[in-house]
């Protein structure tokens, strides 16, 4: 008789636990970075939206209340700081989620979680922190229906996957500031005033301080010119919107100018946002934030970098950190390195510096602002230059790159960061030099605008008003076959060799929105970047321009829109020409988004959610 009771009420305790699948759960805005809750809830990416929808819709109204929360994450901005994100970000403990019975029950309903309880009508749900993979104590739900007694289980806990993002300008979001540049509207009326029968290059907007800003760009982080328009930052938000029970955690350390051996693993001299150096190359920085309950140790490692001009490569030996405690390891690491490391930049100056004069002081002016400089040639052309400043781009992606990258990916091995390389994203750049039908060169016709303010940046002693600044189609031709497409050969070239996903397919769609598509000048001797006409601004008033305009042709900004937009009391003005807009950003966020959503749920375990 007394087993019999026994079993009798083991079946009873039995039947009156429902199963698990009788209980859902999601996490309450997943995306971590953003500390305010409104403010996630806000910037937030639905789960059958786009990245470029999402930012596109939002910028289109044209409204500063709608640009990024820049000002409200987890990012210190205090460069000297010890810790940029505390350890309580890398490793969160719990997060706020929402559960809810699968089908409506009427009554109360009393829940449960660790020392967190509610009771109220079973309809609304409850809302309670769960614990993360890193978190303690019991993970188990519990809701008992009051009128019925039945009680329905569930263990939760949510899973925080962990994003790190490395790399240089492309990555950064380097001419997309978090807010833009405001203008002055009684500056912009002075200065249109003391022009009233004359016309006006670039210079006008060289006195940026007094003339014509009212407030200077903003950035999450200004001395890297770090955006949340940046592809790293944009992807990670679009993969927090996917799985309902996961986290998403990142850490953006890409830095505007930042090479291989400038940036992210030696320390970064000069960034564009002020200061000699940052603080720490990216990798040190990775480990050390990442590292917890333990010491961090100093491996010395050689490599050997190459400079302008120089035929030998110096030693130079850089402490690398080891965690001795807990590291964390990233679920996907993102990068865009490699364009710095061959002269990207001092090769849109070679190619938009002339070359010819027409007589003695005018040799004399190109050769001194050569000197200043440095610009390197994509290929050898004949110009002396190209000897001067060598070795030249193609020459830098065969001799440097590939070594460049094998030290990139031996650290991150031997750092412990990453174990599989294949939780590394390398995305490829995109190319900006065509017109719109997307296999034309951009030539002299449509890039005579597109680098007019860079003589705000010439000496004036040399007459650089008269200067042509125009890029030819040539040099278009040698920008393309002398850097660009090798760079993006051995990109791919060296992500098969370690294992890396190489991100291009959004490539092909950004052909026929280079720098000069679009370009519609009504008369050829009226230039279309702003400036004065009889007193009147033309084409339109500085003041009113919106930096993130969903209309325009090109997807990538000049140097108007450079120092337009993002003047920030720097010197770093120019920075932002031949970058991505925010519109190239959030494509790449995309099609990087899928591939890591596709690796880290390849099994198919989204089926049910």
């Amino acid at each position: 008789m007394k087993i019999n009771i026994i079993i009798i009420y083991f079946f009873v305790l039995v039947s009156s636990v429902a199963s698990s699948n009788q209980l859902e759960w999601e996490v309450k805005e997943p995306f971590r970075f953003i500390k305010s809750d409104v403010e996630r809830s806000k910037f937030s990416i639905n789960k059958e939206e786009t990245a470029l929808a999402f930012i596109k819709n939002r910028m289109s109204r044209k409204d500063r209340k709608l640009l990024p929360p820049y000002n409200l994450t987890y990012w210190n901005t205090d460069i000297n700081a010890d810790r940029r994100l505390s350890e309580d970000y890398i490793f969160p403990s719990k997060h706020q989620v929402f559960s809810k019975l699968t089908e409506n029950v009427a009554g109360e309903c009393k829940w449960k979680y660790q020392d967190q309880t509610s009771q109220e009508n079973c309809v609304n749900g409850f809302k309670f922190y769960a614990k993360t993979q890193f978190g303690k104590g019991s993970s188990r739900l519990s809701v008992i229906i009051l009128s019925s007694d039945e009680v329905i289980e569930a263990d939760v806990i949510v899973k925080d996957r962990l994003i790190l993002g490395i790399g240089d300008s492309f990555a950064s979001g380097e001419g997309n500031p978090d807010y833009p540049t405001v203008v002055s509207k009684n500056g912009i009326i002075t200065l249109a005033a003391a022009h009233k029968e004359t016309n006006i290059t670039g210079r006008w907007m060289e006195d940026a301080k007094n003339k014509w800003v009212e407030n200077a760009a903003e950035w999450l982080d200004k001395q890297c010119h770090r955006s949340f328009f940046s592809q790293h930052i944009m992807a990670s938000l679009k993969l927090a919107g996917i799985n309902p029970h996961e986290t998403i955690t990142v850490v953006p350390l890409a830095c505007s100018g930042a090479e291989v051996l400038d940036g992210v693993l030696i320390p970064q001299k000069s960034p564009p946002g002020g200061g000699k150096f940052v603080k720490e190359s990216q990798v040190n920085f990775a480990v050390k934030h990442l590292c917890r309950n333990g010491t961090i140790r100093i491996v010395n490692k050689a490599f050997y970098r190459g400079y302008t001009g120089k035929n030998s490569r110096n030693l130079e030996i850089q402490g690398m950190y080891r965690c001795d405690g807990e590291l964390r390891k990233p679920d996907a690491v993102f990068v865009s390195v490699g364009g710095n490391d061959v002269g990207f930049a001092p090769s849109i100056a070679w190619a938009t510096i002339p070359n010819s004069y027409r007589h003695l002081g005018g040799l004399l002016a190109v050769n001194i602002t050569h000197k200043a400089i440095k610009p390197v040639c994509p290929k050898y052309t004949g110009q002396s230059i190209c000897s001067k400043n060598k070795p030249v781009g193609k020459d830098r992606i065969k001799y440097w790159l590939p070594e460049y990258y094998q030290w990139f990916s031996e650290q991150l091995t031997q750092t412990g960061l990453v174990e599989d390389q294949s939780k590394v994203y390398l995305t490829a750049y995109p190319n900006p030099t065509f017109i719109e039908d997307g296999v034309t060169f951009c030539g002299k016709d449509r890039s005579i605008d597109l680098n007019e303010q860079a003589r705000s940046k010439l000496l004036k002693g040399f007459w650089t008003q008269r200067w042509d600044l125009g890029i030819t189609q040539s040099e278009m031709h040698d920008l393309n076959v002398g850097l660009i497409e090798p760079l993006y050969s051995e990109m791919k070239k060296s992500a098969e060799k370690y294992g890396w996903n190489f991100i291009d397919s959004y490539t092909s769609d950004l052909l026929s929105k280079g720098i000069c598509a679009g370009y519609t000048r009504q008369d050829k001797n009226i230039p279309i970047y702003p400036h004065v006409r009889h007193g009147v601004w033309y084409p339109s008033d500085p003041s009113i321009a919106w930096a993130y305009d969903v209309d325009k042709s090109r997807w990538f900004r000049n140097t108007n829109d450079s120092i337009l937009f993002q003047t920030d009391q720097t010197d770093s003005g120019m920075n932002g020409a031949f970058h991505p807009d925010f519109r190239t950003h959030a494509l790449i966020a995309d099609h990087l988004s899928t591939k890591v959503k596709n690796h880290w749920y390849d099994n198919g375990s989204m089926n049910n959610y």
